[in-house]
């Protein structure tokens, strides 16, 4: 393609707008943003086009072009959502604890399942620097606390002092994904994480299709009506983009795609952070 097209299509109105929308939305420079949205312009929604057709379009402020190009900003948003959900390995780590559910409570530990305890003891070593302190998270989870006291050679006032400190500390840094304190506030955070790791899983399945997507939305309505509700991008008809989304015109199914991808984001962003903490936290 020449040169001049490129230079025409870099110019529009319409590409001007979803760089500037891709740079703010996923922190990137507006020329990373160009530089993504032109190549993903060109090889995935231009092939039917040629030079001419595409200066005619531009001169023309084509309608049906400049969705090419709003549909080509929304692909690349969610590459760079897919990107950034694969770049730690920690917070995979994280995120598999998340699925499967895993809450363990030291003061609980007699309701505590047989694979739960035994997961947790494998995560200590990425979770804790100490390995007097995973040693004795180790024990208390195995044998409880009066069988641990008599291993340690510790009274029952060491043993709950040690419980306060670790309670303490896991407060302090947050490890909501070690769960060995969990509060009302967790475990939303831990049930929304959770949600749209699922939706997304489903979203990016290759088996996707609109009607199978509307049973997605039957299943998870409630919650997906909460975030759109704060969604800056506001659909035009949220209940009917529920109710009936095959139906719905692609910028509106994009709406909720979009919603979905960043509310993930921003989740994954917090859960990274976190992660950052426990690797640097020392017990």
């Amino acid at each position: 393609m020449m040169k001049t097209v490129e230079e025409k299509l870099i110019n529009s109105r319409t590409f001007i707008t979803n760089v500037h929308q891709l740079a703010n939305s996923y922190y990137i420079s507006d020329a990373e943003a160009q530089s993504l949205l032109l190549d993903e312009i060109l090889q995935h929604r231009l092939g039917s086009y040629n030079d001419q057709e595409i200066i005619q379009s531009l001169a023309d402020n084509s309608s049906v072009f400049n969705w090419k190009i709003t549909f080509a900003a929304k692909d690349v948003g969610k590459k760079i959502s897919q990107q950034r959900r694969r770049e730690s390995e920690t917070v995979d780590m994280l995120k598999l604890g998340i699925n499967d559910s895993f809450v363990i409570n030291l003061s609980n530990v007699a309701n505590s399942k047989g694979s739960d305890t035994a997961r947790v003891i494998q995560l200590l070593p990425k979770l804790l620097r100490k390995k007097s302190t995973r040693d004795f998270i180790s024990l208390t989870l195995l044998y409880g606390e009066i069988e641990t006291r008599e291993r340690l050679g510790i009274t029952e006032k060491q043993f709950k002092k040690k419980i306060e400190n670790i309670e303490a500390f896991c407060k302090r840094h947050r490890q909501r994904f070690v769960n060995l304190v969990i509060n009302k506030e967790d475990e939303k955070f831990l049930s929304t994480a959770k949600r749209l790791s699922e939706l997304i899983g489903f979203i990016e399945n290759e088996n996707y299709s609109d009607d199978l997507m509307q049973s997605i939305i039957n299943k998870h309505k409630s919650f997906l009506n909460d975030i759109l509700g704060a969604y800056a991008d506001y659909p035009v008809n949220p209940k009917q983009l529920l109710k009936n989304y095959a139906s719905q015109p692609n910028k509106e199914k994009y709406k909720l795609i979009n919603c979905i991808y960043e509310n993930e984001y921003y989740v994954r962003r917090r859960l990274k952070r976190e992660a950052t903490q426990m690797r640097t936290a020392t017990l």
